[in-house]
């Protein structure tokens, strides 16, 4: 997460009150995410080369937008004291290889 998130977090917090509850998800998936979308993958479309930012194999979480849609609708059938503060949405995992194989396919 973002050193502003973060921070924006922990004083909202601090000011006390009010609910907050931190969403962490993996890389979209779908509807042009890690198929179209996929700078943030490494990949350059352009110059259709890969750059990994780690090793190929490596596993990253990914999320589908309706796993998103569905723990929202999860959330507000809660009462608030119910509601955890940090909710990890993840619908699996891919590594970068098998990103840049789709990508490839789909090209």
């Amino acid at each position: 997460m973002f050193k502003f998130n973060i921070d924006h977090v922990d004083n909202v917090r601090a000011i006390g009150g009010i609910k907050v509850v931190e969403f962490l998800n993996g890389f979209f998936i779908g509807d042009g995410f890690l198929t179209e979308i996929v700078g943030h993958a490494g990949i350059d479309t352009e110059k259709k080369t890969v750059t990994y930012a780690n090793k190929p194999e490596t596993k990253v979480p990914v999320t589908y937008l309706p796993d998103i849609a569905n723990a929202i609708v999860g959330l507000i059938t809660l009462e608030p004291s119910e509601v955890p503060q940090l909710l990890k949405i993840q619908s699996a995992e891919v590594s970068f290889e098998d990103i840049a194989k789709l990508y490839e396919k789909k090209s």
